[in-house]
C-alpha cells in the first residue's frame, strides 16, 4: 500500500473506495477534511460516535500464524481524552476482528501500549500535547496461539525512533487466526464527539513503512521588504511540497495570518511573503510546510509605520565583512536597545564576503556562499529577529575595480534574487540591484555601483557614469517623492575626491551633475556609507562632499584605514589591525522637524566612537512631481 496522505480525494467522502481503504467503521464520523494536514492540504478527520470509528486495511496484511505486520501513522488531536481510559490510535486486531492489541493517548497525554484485555504493557516517558502532531507505530512481531509480542514506536521529527514500547515475547493473550488487520483512528466507543485528524498512514509485513517526514529547515530564515503592512522571509528547505508564511502578533502564533503556499526551487530556496499585517506592530512568523508548523524556522519582525505618519524609530548599517564573519558585531547589534527600541531594520551596503567572483564562478559557488555567510552563528540569530537590505559592492560583485564587464555579474545577480528577500528591483534588465522603501516620512534609496558601473580607468566625461542611465534617472525621481527627508545608502562617502580613487572622484562629472540636480530641487539628502573601513560622519562641510551630511558604518569587521581626508564630527580607525564595528541611526520626528542622530559604535565593548545629530526642516513635505519613474 502507498502512504495514504489523502490529497485529491473528495472533501467529505466517506467510503472505503473514495479514502483508499478496505473499511471505515462508524462511517458518518470519518470524512476528508481541509484541516491544516501533516502534509499538502488534506486529512482525514474522525470523531467518535456510538460506535468505534477508524480506518482499516486487511487484504494487504494477511499473514500465516507465525506473521508478522507493522502499522504506521501521524495523529493530531484537537484535545487530549477526558479520562484515564484513553482514546486507541493504532489497534491489531485478528482474522475474526478481536482485538490483539493496541497503542492509545491517555489524558496525561501519555502513550500505553496494550494488550487485548486493556492490561498496559508499557507507558511512554515522553507528554504529547493537545494540537501537535505525533508519528506512531504498532506491530505485531510475533504471533501464534499461545505466545506472541507487541511493540510500539514513537518517532521523532526526522522518521527515527525516538522512545520504543515492548512487550514480553511470551505474552499469550494474543490470541490466534489466519489474519491479522490494522485499523487507525479513534477506536472508542461510548465516547462521542472526541475528534482527531489523522494523516500519512501505511501498513507493512516487512519492516515500518517509511513515512517521509515533512520539511526541514536547512538555512533561514532571514527577513526583507517590510512594509507598512507585512514582510518577506526566506529559508532554505529539504523536502517537503509546498510552504507558506504563518504570522502573528503573539509569540506562539496564535490568531495567526498566513501567506500564498509557494513551492521552493530546484536548490530549496523559498521566498514567502505575508501581507494585511497591522502597521507599526511587533510580529512573529514562522513556516508552515505541507501543512505543518515546523518548530525551526521562527523569527521576528516589526512591520513599519504608515507611510505619511510621523514616527521615530532605529536602524543598524554597516558592510565589510570577513567570509564567515565572527560574533561580537551581529550579537552587539541584536543586544543593542537605544531610545526606541531593537533596531526595526539593518542596512547591508556590500562585501557580505570576500571571494572576488570571478570567470570561473557558477552559481552553485554563489549559493554555497550565501548559505555560509547568512547561515553562520554570528549573522543566523540576528537576521531572524531584524529584517534587513543587502546590496553587493566590489568584494561580493566581481573583484575590487570589478564593473558592469565583471565575469561573474550575471550569476551575481541571478543568485542574489534567489536568495534575498529584497523590495522590488526595478532595473529593467533584471540585473541591477537598487530599490527604494519608505518609512513614515523618510524614503531610503538603496544604490548599485557596481552593476552598470563604466571601467574607472576610462576618462572622466558625461559619458562616463557609475549608475548607469537607467538608475540615474531613477534616482532623480525617487528624490523627487514627498517625503521630506532622503536618505541615499551610497555604499561610498559622498564627496568628490581623488580621480584615481575608484569612487565618486572617478566619475566627478556625473557625481556633479547629481548633486546639482539635489541642490535645485532642494532636497533634504542624507547619505549612509560603507566601504571606507571606518567609523566616521561629516555635516556636509568638507571639500567636495556638497554640503550632504554623511555617516559610515563599516567595517563591521576587517582592516581599518587612517583618513586621507578631513571629517568634522570625528573618524575612528585602527589600522591595520581588524576593527568590527556598526552604524546606528535613532530618527526622530517630531512633526516639523525630522533629527537624525548618528553613533559609529565598537562592537567589541559598546563604545560610541563617532556621533553626530543632523536636523532636517519638516514642516512640508515635497509637491508631488508630475511623471514617470523608469
Amino acid at each position: 500500500m502507498a502512504v495514504a496522505t489523502f490529497e485529491g480525494l473528495p472533501l467529505g467522502a466517506t467510503t472505503a473506495a473514495a479514502t483508499g481503504f478496505d473499511y471505515i467503521a462508524g462511517v458518518t464520523g470519518a470524512t476528508i477534511v481541509n484541516v491544516n494536514a501533516y502534509r499538502g492540504v488534506q486529512a482525514c478527520q474522525l470523531v467518535t460516535t456510538a460506535t468505534p470509528c477508524y480506518l482499516q486495511r486487511t487484504t494487504s496484511v494477511a499473514v500465516n500464524i507465525a506473521g508478522q505486520v507493522y502499522g504506521r501513522a501521524r495523529f493530531r488531536m484537537p484535545a487530549l481524552p477526558a479520562d484515564a481510559t484513553g482514546v486507541r490510535l493504532l489497534v491489531v486486531a485478528d482474522g475474526t476482528g478481536a482485538f490483539l492489541g493496541d497503542l492509545r493517548i491517555t489524558n496525561l497525554g501519555k502513550l500505553q501500549l496494550r494488550d487485548k484485555t486493556a492490561a498496559i504493557l508499557a507507558t511512554s516517558s515522553t507528554t504529547n500535547v493537545a494540537n501537535s502532531w505525533i508519528d506512531l507505530g504498532l506491530a505485531v512481531l510475533t504471533f501464534s496461539a499461545t505466545a506472541g509480542q507487541l511493540q510500539a514506536v514513537i518517532f521523532d521529527g526526522n522518521g527515527q525512533a525516538a522512545q520504543t514500547l515492548t512487550s514480553a515475547a511470551t505474552l499469550d493473550t494474543l490470541g490466534a487466526g489466519a489474519t491479522i488487520a490494522c485499523q487507525a483512528g479513534a477506536v472508542r466507543s461510548g465516547l462521542p464527539g472526541y475528534t482527531l485528524v489523522i494523516d500519512d498512514v501505511d501498513w507493512s509485513t516487512t519492516g515500518w513503512p517509511a513515512i517521509a517526514s515533512a520539511a526541514t529547515v536547512v538555512n533561514g530564515p532571514w527577513s526583507g521588504a517590510v512594509t507598512a503592512t507585512g514582510f518577506t522571509a526566506a529559508y532554505r528547505l529539504s523536502g517537503g511540497g509546498t510552504a507558506r508564511l504563518v504570522a502573528s502578533s503573539s509569540a506562539d502564533l496564535s490568531t495567526p495570518v498566513y501567506g500564498t503556499a509557494t513551492t521552493p526551487d530546484a536548490d530549496g530556496m523559498v521566498q514567502l511573503a505575508v501581507t494585511s499585517l497591522t502597521a507599526n506592530t511587533q510580529h512573529y512568523y514562522g513556516i508552515e510546510t505541507d501543512g505543518r508548523l515546523l518548530d525551526a524556522g521562527r523569527g521576528e519582525a516589526k512591520t513599519f509605520p504608515a507611510p505619511g505618519t510621523a514616527p521615530s524609530f532605529s536602524i543598524w548599517f554597516g558592510s565589510c565583512q570577513w567570509t564567515v564573519p565572527a560574533d561580537s558585531t551581529y550579537a552587539a547589534i541584536l543586544a543593542k536597545t537605544g531610545p526606541y527600541g531593537r533596531a526595526i531594520l539593518g542596512i547591508h551596503m556590500g562585501d557580505l564576503h570576500y571571494r572576488d567572483w570571478g570567470p570561473t564562478t557558477t552559481a552553485a559557488d554563489i549559493l554555497a556562499q550565501y548559505m555560509t555567510s547568512l547561515g553562520s552563528a554570528s549573522m543566523a540569530p540576528t537576521l531572524a529577529k531584524i529584517p534587513w537590505t543587502y546590496e553587493w559592492d566590489n568584494h561580493d560583485w566581481g573583484g575590487d575595480t570589478s564593473d558592469r564587464t565583471a565575469p561573474a555579474g550575471d550569476l551575481v545577480a541571478a543568485g542574489y534574487r534567489k536568495v534575498i528577500a529584497s523590495y522590488p528591483l526595478p532595473a529593467s534588465d533584471g540585473r541591477g540591484g537598487y530599490f527604494s522603501w519608505v518609512i513614515g516620512r523618510i524614503r531610503f534609496l538603496q544604490l548599485d555601483v557596481r552593476s552598470y558601473r563604466d571601467p574607472q580607468t576610462d576618462p572622466d566625461g558625461p559619458a562616463k557614469s557609475m549608475l548607469g542611465a537607467e538608475q540615474l534617472q531613477w534616482l532623480k525621481g525617487q528624490l523627487l517623492k514627498p517625503e521630506p527627508v532622503k536618505i541615499i545608502c551610497g555604499n561610498y562617502y559622498w564627496r568628490q575626491d581623488a580621480a584615481t580613487s575608484g569612487r565618486w572622484g572617478s566619475y566627478a562629472t556625473e557625481f556633479e551633475a547629481i548633486n546639482a540636480f539635489i541642490a535645485e530641487h532642494q532636497v533634504n539628502v542624507y547619505v549612509l556609507f560603507g566601504d571606507r573601513h571606518a567609523l566616521a560622519a561629516d555635516d556636509g562641510s568638507a571639500a567636495g562632499a556638497y554640503g550632504i551630511p554623511q555617516a559610515g558604518g563599516a567595517p563591521i569587521q576587517q582592516g581599518s584605514v587612517a583618513p586621507g581626508e578631513t571629517w568634522s564630527a570625528g573618524y575612528h580607525h585602527t589600522a591595520p589591525a581588524t576593527l568590527q564595528g556598526y552604524g546606528w541611526l535613532d530618527i526622530t520626528d517630531g512633526g516639523t522637524t525630522i533629527t537624525v542622530h548618528y553613533q559609529g559604535i565598537t562592537s567589541l565593548d559598546g563604545i560610541v566612537r563617532v556621533e553626530m545629530t543632523t536636523t532636517f526642516d519638516a514642516a512640508t513635505t515635497l509637491a508631488a512631481i508630475w511623471g514617470i519613474d523608469l
